[in-house]
């Protein structure tokens, strides 16, 4: 088990009423979720594209409240609503945990997932269109990460914020990284659980057969999109790659490779 501290010095010494505020007004540690699942009360940093889906999965299904579609179109509400984990009732919680990628991968797979997969992508398109200009349709991932993705991740679609930008001032228990997820709710959980939500993704996009395809980088997201429609091949992760964007990419998201090197590390 690796656990990862993100309080500050004015949480321990008790000061951190400020470092709340200023985390408020940059969005950082808004959603965070509790249920109780069997026998364990988890508090759960819900980061977008970090396995979200099949934690959405689960607290559903284990809510105090049932979960119905009618009274709740959208699933984050029903969650929103009924398991905010309060300051109050987080000294209740067993386990708080978060999972945690690698932060190139978790933005190739929003471009797919938003881009060219076009699930709930309504909002990103929103946004792109409002701060570029362009059409969100024709957006290349060279264009995406170039001209749309910028240091000031409040003006962007909250898919885009850093995964260390989610977390709370807490003590994490658990910081699981997303390729051991399964393997490490085991131990939470119990095996007949972890097996039912965690086994395998949740998301078609992880689901979808990855093929080289050359000069991916520059096509257009709506030709992509007819590429996969018409054979549910989705380019590999490396195809969306060059030294300019990586650099690009690993720039801006330092934080979130700072995180994680330091998770590691401990573990």
């Amino acid at each position: 088990m690796t656990s990862f501290d993100n309080r500050t010095c004015l949480d321990k010494i008790g000061l951190g009423l400020g470092q709340r505020v200023a985390d408020h007004a940059m969005r950082k540690g808004e959603l965070h979720l509790v249920c109780r699942v069997g026998d364990v009360n988890i508090g759960y940093c819900y980061i977008r594209k970090n396995a979200c889906s099949s934690f959405k999965r689960l607290f559903l299904d284990m809510g105090e409240k049932t979960y119905r579609k009618e009274e709740w179109p959208r699933k984050i509400d029903y969650m929103i609503a009924n398991q905010m984990m309060r300051s109050a009732n987080a000294s209740d919680c067993d386990r708080i945990i978060f999972v945690y990628r690698d932060p190139v991968e978790r933005i190739i797979s929003l471009f797919k997932n938003k881009f060219i997969q076009r699930k709930g992508h309504e909002d990103i398109f929103r946004n792109y269109r409002d701060l570029t200009g362009a059409a969100p349709e024709q957006a290349t991932f060279r264009h995406f990460v170039l001209d749309y993705l910028r240091p000031d991740f409040r003006s962007l679609d909250l898919h885009l914020l850093p995964q260390s930008w989610h977390l709370k001032r807490h003590f994490y228990t658990d910081a699981i990284p997303m390729g051991n997820l399964h393997a490490r709710m085991i131990e939470i959980v119990g095996q007949e659980i972890a097996d039912r939500y965690f086994s395998k993704p949740t998301n078609t996009t992880q689901q979808s057969r990855a093929v080289d395809m050359t000069n991916c980088i520059e096509i257009p997201a709506n030709k992509l999109a007819a590429v996969y429609e018409s054979s549910v091949a989705m380019p590999a992760n490396n195809s969306f790659l060059d030294p300019e964007i990586r650099t690009r990419l690993e720039a801006l998201y330092a934080d979130d490779f700072h995180m994680i090197s330091v998770i590691e590390t401990a573990g």
